[in-house]
Order: structure tokens, then C-alpha cells, then sequence
């Protein structure tokens, strides 16, 4: 927490920003809650906590901690806007639920195996993959999920 609180004053005074004790609050509140959620329900987290602040200072809090390296800003295809606490590492895999919207990252070496052998073959240095999976979770499937 100290760590992040750190890195977001410097990006302020980096930026000419000032630093409140509102943007600090969204922050604690955002390292708390579970990735993948979306403004609405961050900034519900952070009025059942301080009614003062408003949802238009949790979206600009959350851009600056996007900007900080703090927090990835993901679209996916659901159309819905969420956020995730950074980690570092440059590549991420998801399962993205097309019912509830529920998104599950996961590791793979074999995935990561295959990305470097494409690359090595072409000659490609890579930033950063992502590998997005599309489809219903075992909870959206039902009780039948359980069977395959």
C-alpha cells in the first residue's frame, strides 16, 4: 500500500497535479476490492465508504492511476469498461464469461512456449500478448457445467 501510494504521489508531482486525500482514499479502496470491476461499481465501493466523493473523481482518479502504472484499463469485448491492479508482467490471459460478464485471468506456459516460438520463427521481439477466451463460466452453464 505504501509502494502504491508512492508511485501515485510521485506521478502527480510528475504532472503537476495536486495531491489529495481524496485520490489517496480511491486508491486504498481500490487496492482492496477484486480486479475487474467497473467504475460504477468502484465508485459504489468508495460512496459506501465517504459519501463525499462524487463518481467523476473516481474515473479521473482511476485514469491517473492507469497513468501511474498502477491499474490496467481493460475493453473487452462484453463492452464493459474494467480495471485491474497492475502486476507487472507482460502478458495475461483471460476467460471472459459473455453471460455475467465475470473475467478470470490464468497462466499457461504452454501459451507462453507457443508465443516465443512464433516469434523466435519471425523474428519478432514482443511487448506485451494478451489471449482473451470468450464464453460462459461453469455458473452461467448450471448444474450440467459440472458434468463435462
Amino acid at each position: 500500500m505504501n509502494e502504491a501510494l508512492r508511485v501515485l504521489r510521485e506521478h502527480l508531482k510528475r504532472a503537476g497535479l495536486k495531491r489529495t486525500s481524496q485520490r489517496e482514499a480511491i486508491l486504498r479502496i481500490f487496492l482492496e476490492l477484486p480486479d475487474f470491476l467497473s467504475v460504477d461499481e468502484i465508485a459504489r465501493a468508495v460512496g459506501a465508504r465517504d459519501r463525499r466523493i462524487g463518481m467523476s473523481t473516481v474515473y479521473r482518479s482511476l485514469k491517473l492511476f492507469v497513468e501511474a502504472g498502477l491499474a490496467r484499463e481493460h475493453h473487452f469485448l462484453t463492452g464493459r469498461t474494467t480495471f485491474e491492479k497492475s502486476g507487472g508482467g507482460g502478458g495475461r490471459n483471460y476467460l471472459i464469461c459473455t453471460r455475467c460478464h465475470r473475467v478470470q485471468p490464468f497462466e499457461d506456459p504452454l501459451i507462453e512456449a507457443v508465443r516465443d516460438k512464433v516469434c523466435r520463427g519471425l523474428s519478432f521481439t514482443p511487448d506485451f500478448n494478451r489471449l482473451e477466451v470468450y464464453g460462459l463460466c461453469s455458473r452461467c452453464r448450471g448444474p450440467a457445467a459440472e458434468e463435462d
